[in-house]
């Protein structure tokens, strides 16, 4: 890990890179810290992701705090909000039940993060998400008896509009169907 803080514990990867719980030494402050190796990636994805969440401020969006590029090592490391309370993904896996009022709460919420997105005046022009999913979807919990707070996530494949051309990207099974031509994707024939 990087000097200065300590790795607290794994919280998870995918395909750009690690995301572990850590804690800064000058104020015990704790982040959520992903972790690009930028030897093996596109150095525009790290780029795109920071310029993305540094433009964005809504509560129901995950803050980056900070960002720092490691050398001689040639890893990112982008420190942001820590959620404590997984991810949507976990919680539907865990098959608990959720309460039809928790789960307007989330869809409200969500509601709310992409309504701000989609507003050019959101900070850079609209933005499009372009892999939304429940694994990509935080839960930070608040005092007992309050409902979570929804944070999305993952902003690596977001583009603003003037951006987005015509590619195609995000997590198959995820994707609307209209985005897609015919094509197999994880189990499911998608048209």
């Amino acid at each position: 890990m990087l000097e200065g803080y300590d790795d607290l514990q794994y919280l998870g990867s995918g395909s750009f890179g690690v995301v572990n719980k850590v804690r800064r030494w000058r104020d015990g402050k704790v982040f959520a810290c992903k972790t690009i190796d930028l030897h093996n990636q596109d150095p525009d994805y790290a780029r795109s992701e920071i310029q993305v969440l540094e433009n964005l401020n809504h509560q129901n969006i995950v803050r980056i705090e900070d960002w720092i590029l490691g050398m001689p090592s040639g890893n990112l490391y982008i420190f942001m909000e820590f959620c404590d309370g997984g991810d949507l993904q976990n919680m539907i896996d865990s098959r608990q039940r959720i309460t039809n009022h928790r789960i307007l709460s989330f869809a409200h919420q969500i509601a709310l993060a992409l309504a701000y997105l989609h507003n050019p005046g959101s900070g850079m022009g609209a933005t499009l998400h372009r892999d939304l999913k429940p694994a990509n979807v935080l839960l930070k919990r608040g005092p007992p008896g309050y409902m979570p707070t929804i944070k999305l996530a993952d902003f690596g494949v977001a583009r603003t509009l003037y951006s987005i051309g015509g590619t195609y990207c995000g997590t198959p099974g995820y994707m609307a169907p209209v985005r897609m031509r015919t094509c197999f994707c994880g189990g499911i024939n998608v048209l």
